[in-house]
């Protein structure tokens, strides 16, 4: 049997001891003190007793042999609800942690209507070298046409950077690419009845030009494999899909191309295939989907039947903003509630932005829309937050032989250079007479 091994120094108990024997001791001493009176006093220094219960204890802390004994390793048992009490520490933690915040993205979309070039604006971009330079035309509504996430303008022509020799009805030079660009677009819609007139060739030079100046496209291909290519882009967080539809082509592009290459250059409307394509969209991550619609007739003062019902056709198949260009004329616009709780905002014409084919009040007094657009992640719903348009007037004046034009806000509180003052007059019945047709519900009014 091994023998146990016997503890040396002063145990904890005999400390103790000691400590009562002292403080006995002194109140004995204090006793008989009182009752011998002052001759048979016994004098004790107090911190004599206060230095020995020191020693005493700090003895005792420092002595190995009267240390604690370690605590002894947990048995797997033990261990085991140690864990799992740490698990349940654990988890009631994270219960507590901070709720995942979900921050509302917003993008801004703005919209201008058609632009169209003739002779004379042609004319009056033309400089003394032979150049061309549009961009003062622009200049009064840069302001408010730039500064969007997403800046559109929609060209009823081509574009052409000389190779072809000479100009026409419906191709303009490239420096209105340049101008467009100045005045804040990045995206030029092609999707009209006119951007075949010359043909596939035309398109292909159209998109080189908008390519070399950094300016993105929709509506016309070069190719099938193009045209049926569904691309979505984030933009300010949010990913957007854009697509293009006119519902003619002009007598002069279905001459200049053939059946086949009118297949794949231009999408024109089908409620199918723009079914197809938004449910493509939304299959590549799309979270809105715009459509550029080139529709109805050009002397419509109101959307048509056939408007109304391609608009509708669209919004319930999936888009959530639907522009509209062809008629020359701004028509109304509205936020449709749909049966699955969406709100879709479509704007039936944005009018003529810039055009000299008419001096008709309707034809020359356009708009910039702008839409403010908040998508939720987490109830995965978009909404319009601030929307407003501004009324445009495209304005004339004669310099000499030539004309010259400005597209400039027509609410304008001062009168603008080189206009005249009944002009002027014009140009604000014609603002309150737009705003009195669009009135506030969809968006709300800006002078300028």
């Amino acid at each position: 049997m091994k023998k146990r091994r016997m503890r040396r120094g002063i145990s904890a108990g005999t400390i103790v001891t000691l400590a009562l024997t002292a403080v006995l001791l002194l109140t004995s001493c204090i006793v008989y003190a009182r009752l011998t009176g002052e001759n048979g006093a016994i004098h004790i220094d107090p911190q004599l007793i206060n230095s020995s219960l020191s020693e005493l204890l700090s003895g005792l802390r420092s002595d190995p042999a009267q240390a604690p004994e370690s605590t002894p390793s947990p048995t797997p048992a033990a261990r085991a609800k140690q864990e799992s009490d740490d698990t349940l520490v654990f988890a009631a933690a994270s219960a507590t942690e901070a709720p995942t915040i979900y921050m509302p993205s917003v993008v801004t979309l703005n919209a201008a209507g058609q632009v169209m070039m003739g002779s004379e604006l042609r004319a009056s971009g033309r400089q003394s070298n032979g150049m061309y330079d549009f961009s003062e035309i622009f200049q009064p509504v840069s302001g408010a046409l730039g500064g969007a996430n997403l800046s559109i303008a929609t060209l009823r022509g081509t574009l052409d950077d000389g190779s072809a020799g000479s100009f026409g009805d419906y191709r303009a030079p490239d420096a209105l690419a340049i101008a467009l660009k100045g005045a804040g677009v990045n995206l030029v819609n092609l999707g009209t009845d006119r951007i075949l007139d010359y043909g596939v060739s035309g398109v292909s030079a159209t998109r080189s030009v908008l390519q070399q100046r950094n300016l993105s496209s929709a509506g016309a291909y070069t190719s099938e494999q193009e045209a049926n290519a569904r691309g979505v882009v984030e933009i300010s967080g949010i990913k957007v899909g854009v697509v293009s539809y006119t519902t003619s082509v002009s007598a002069a592009g279905q001459k200049a191309a053939s059946a086949e290459e009118r297949q794949y250059s231009v999408r024109q409307y089908d409620a199918q295939t723009a079914a197809q394509d938004i449910s493509a969209l939304r299959d590549a991550g799309a979270e809105v989907v715009i459509v550029l619609a080139h529709w109805g007739k050009r002397g419509d003062t109101e959307p048509s039947k056939a408007t109304l019902e391609q608009a509708n056709a669209l919004a319930r198949a999936g888009a959530d903003v639907i522009l509209g260009t062809g008629p020359t004329n701004v028509h109304r616009m509205e936020k449709k509630q749909m049966d699955d709780g969406r709100t879709v905002f479509v704007a039936y014409s944005l009018g003529n932005f810039l055009t000299d084919d008419s001096r008709e009040t309707n034809d020359i007094t356009g708009m910039v829309l702008h839409l403010e657009m908040e998508w939720n992640s987490q109830t995965q719903t978009l909404s319009f937050r601030d929307c407003w348009y501004m009324p445009t007037w495209i304005m004339r004046w004669r310099d000499g032989n030539t004309a010259r034009y400005r597209i400039v806000p027509a609410g304008s509180s001062t009168l603008p250079e080189n206009m005249t003052d009944s002009i002027y007059v014009n140009m604000k019945k014609s603002y309150q007479s737009l705003t009195d047709k669009l009135g506030t519900e969809a968006a709300a009014p800006r002078a300028e």
